[in-house]
């Protein structure tokens, strides 16, 4: 190639370069802009937006540095700065949806809320879940915030795609000022979604008697069911939440509501409940004679369970302690199959509480005739016992 035809070949390649438009900016300033923001540098957030940066630049999370603003920063100054640069307060995120939403759900500040609600951001607006700005205060648990919302129009009864409000989302957190706030407003307190869970379900499960109060206070059904059966107090029965329980109950909870076939009591004997919620519902006036599918009462299964202090509160509630199952077997027979040391103590508390051990069982069985069938018994006090209790 001759001399000047390299200078030809150089000026083609320079006109060529200096033909394609060249950003003001180096690729990774969007990036610093959202770093500004997490620290809250505002100099840097000024001087960036100063050279023309693009404030609608999301990150790898489709996140914008309005989002990340509306989460990070507790000054609205830096919204306002953002905004005026011309960012886009209806962006929207699936992770944390507009602006506003993002605010809600994570800001303790509620000037930041205001700040974007005076800009003009949309109260209605939805995730792909229908979750909305006001929802996402209630899951923050920010009273301030989510009464804010409220004032500037927000609908306090707008349900997502499961058909949760934001009061069933309040109640799930637990938190009762949230609660309380969103019931002054208007809110339906016997809402239920697609699964008949309603707020006071939801409170049941958060473990905050003080929600719950709040909702009963404000007319909640105690005893409505969901598409399971549940009541709010079977959920409290399930946390073992004695203080949710006793509130429940004095409240008008059904006691002796049935769960999956059996008695509440029984389903929380056989749930491995705590003694003291067993003992409240006792005290609540449960019935201790309850059966299941197969004719066994209560007693009969707290024996199977092997747990002598359930068995003495039964036994001390009046539970019938000679009643039979389908089987013919009373619980002394219940105890008498399981060579178990708590099943000796069991039989121990049976005699001495008045089981009457001569009882048969379908096949003519006594609880002795089963007690020495069984391959793992333990001849003991017990055991002598049952044979005096049999032939005297």
């Amino acid at each position: 190639m001759s001399f000047k035809n390299l200078i030809r070949t150089v000026c083609f390649v320079l006109i060529a370069f200096l033909s394609v438009s060249v950003p003001l900016y180096a690729e990774d300033d969007d990036s610093l802009l959202i770093s500004a923001i997490k620290n809250d540098d505002q100099n840097k957030i000024q001087s960036l937006i100063d050279t023309g940066v693009d404030v609608n630049a999301a990150d790898d999370y489709g996140l914008t540095p309005l989002m990340h603003a509306a989460s990070n920063t507790d000054d609205p100054y830096v919204i306002k700065v953002l905004l005026e640069a011309g960012a886009d307060i209806e962006a929207m995120n699936n992770r944390t949806g507009t602006p506003l939403m993002t605010a809600a759900k994570y800001t303790e500040n509620p000037e930041i809320v205001r700040a974007l609600l005076e800009a003009g951001a949309s109260l209605s607006v939805k995730n792909d879940e229908g979750e909305t700005p006001l929802m996402y205060a209630a899951e923050n648990s920010n009273s301030d915030v989510a009464e804010m919302l409220l004032e500037a129009g927000a609908s306090v009864d707008e349900a997502d795609n499961r058909g949760w409000t934001a009061l069933m989302c309040a109640a799930f957190r637990g938190n009762s000022d949230v609660v309380r706030v969103l019931l002054e407003a208007g809110a339906d307190v016997n809402v239920s979604d697609e699964t008949g869970i309603t707020p006071l379900m939801n409170a049941a499960v958060s473990r905050n008697p003080d929600a719950v109060r709040t909702l009963l206070e404000a007319g909640a059904d105690v005893n409505v069911t969901d598409y399971y059966g549940w009541t709010p107090l079977i959920y409290a029965v399930y946390q073992e939440n004695l203080d949710l329980v006793r509130v429940l109950l004095e409240a008008g909870a059904d006691v002796n509501v049935v769960v999956d076939g059996e008695s509440l009591l029984m389903w929380a004997i056989n749930d491995n409940s705590d003694i003291d919620v067993i003992m409240a519902l006792l005290e609540a006036g449960a019935d201790v004679n309850a059966r299941d599918e197969y004719g066994k009462t209560t007693l009969m299964n707290v024996v199977e369970k092997g747990n002598p202090d359930v068995v003495m509160a039964l036994i001390k509630a009046g539970a019938d302690i000679n009643a039979t199952d389908n089987e013919g077997y009373t619980s002394l027979m219940h105890a008498a199959s399981d060579g178990s040391l708590e099943s000796l103590k069991i039989l121990y508390v049976l005699l001495k509480s008045g089981a009457n051990a001569k009882l048969r069982d379908a096949e003519g069985k006594t609880a002795l005739d089963i007690f020495e069938s069984n391959s793992d018994y333990m001849p003991g006090a017990p055991y002598w016992d049952l044979v005096e209790a049999t032939y005297l």
